[in-house]
């Protein structure tokens, strides 16, 4: 006769709490294998195991209708895979905390032993949450673009760059410009990556220092500590400057533009990108269909006010602006990701999907059965400024 335990026998073998297995029971997803004289629940060896499976998958974050789906028997579920998405999202927020622990001792830096510097902590702050949903929006795009290698080629293509060129990359951040075309860069080239987060630049300090051995002939980077808008630029010196995703970053545009556009070479560009323009078409699509009413949307306000003040600058700054668009579609594929890219988008959104997310998250997941994807079209600008 095989041996069977109580609830509180079970939980005390598996160090939990017995309404812990109440709880369970309760979701469907550890029913006892029968019932004691005295109505207590009463579970087998196989009990055991399962409840070592739930708590497992339970660490690692999975909600319990994931749990119930990969031990259950009604459907063949890839636990390889689910796994895998598992393990991204751990990736993803031990880089949330890291990112904390940096903004902790770049903040800590900004005390004295007996004062504390408010204005430069501010600074610290408001570059450290820029940085942050930067670093988010680009994480998303790596994952949902259909054309992200594209991007990266079609970025370094437009510099036209060609051997020896003196090229400096303005808050170039962790430099992906050019580790998506590290081989492609022409010889003898000096990249100077100036930015004043020590981050990025330590990543690609490493980065080169392990693959410099596949960069073309004279090819090396230069870094440089400092804030872009207090540096003395040595004029008619560099061949190309770049500003990738930088001007929401300085509130003088027009005085630093400026400044390095007399630091060009005369004939010489500077190239720019500014943040991607979603289609609110594409947007306002989903939720009108959710919410069965017109939606009217704010989603690109900002980024156009900001495109326009960056425009008008570069106008006035320089003899010839050309604006190019690369068009890159994201076809996300789970539902959390939706709703996380559409309340990051815009405000008035979010305040209204908090209100409903359970129900929109239940939407999309139909939607996601009948179309596999939720597309959202994205319209990455370059501005191609000569002297």
């Amino acid at each position: 006769m095989k041996k069977l335990y109580t609830a509180g026998e079970l939980a005390k073998i598996a160090g939990v709490s017995s309404r812990t297995i109440r709880f369970y029971d309760e979701k469907g997803i550890l029913i006892p294998c029968g019932y004691s004289e005295g109505a207590y629940r009463l579970y087998d060896e196989e009990a055991i195991l399962r409840l070592q499976q739930i708590l497992m998958f339970k660490y690692v974050g999975f909600s319990l209708e994931e749990i119930a789906k990969v031990i259950g028997q009604d459907e063949v579920i890839d636990v390889g895979l689910m796994l895998d998405k598992q393990k991204e999202l751990m990736q993803r927020e031990q880089e949330r905390i890291e990112r904390i622990i940096y903004a902790l001792e770049q903040a800590k830096e900004s005390c004295t032993d007996k004062a504390f510097d408010l204005e430069r902590f501010s600074q610290i702050m408001q570059l450290i949450t820029k940085n942050d949903f930067a670093h988010r929006r680009y994480g998303f795009y790596e994952r949902y673009s259909t054309k992200q290698e594209e991007w990266y080629q079609w970025r370094f293509d437009n510099l036209n760059l060609s051997e020896n060129m003196l090229i400096l990359d303005v808050g170039g951040g962790y430099g992906s410009i050019w580790l998506h075309a590290w081989e492609q860069i022409p010889a003898g080239c000096n990249i100077v990556m100036l930015d004043k987060d020590s981050k990025g630049r330590d990543y690609l300090k490493n980065y080169e220092k392990e693959n410099g051995n596949r960069l073309a002939p004279g090819v090396r980077f230069t870094f440089w500590d400092a804030d872009a808008e207090a540096v003395d630029y040595e004029a008619e010196t560099y061949d190309r400057i770049l500003t990738n995703h930088f001007w929401g970053y300085i509130d003088d545009k027009t005085r630093l533009m400026k400044r390095l556009q007399l630091a060009l070479k005369p004939g010489c560009i500077m190239v720019s990108t500014v943040p991607s323009i979603v289609d609110k078409a594409d947007v306002e699509d989903i939720v009108e269909e959710f919410f069965n009413k017109r939606i009217h949307t704010e989603i690109n306000a900002q980024k156009e006010e900001h495109q326009k003040i960056v425009e008008d600058s570069m106008n006035e700054c320089f003899t010839q602006v050309k604006n190019i668009v690369f068009s890159n579609p994201l076809l996300i594929n789970e539902e959390e990701a939706v709703y996380d890219y559409l309340c990051d988008s815009d405000k008035g959104l979010k305040q209204m999907l908090e209100k409903k997310k359970t129900e929109f998250l239940a939407y999309v997941k139909a939607r996601l059965l009948k179309e596999k994807n939720v597309k959202i079209d994205i319209k990455a600008p370059m501005y191609i400024c000569s002297k």
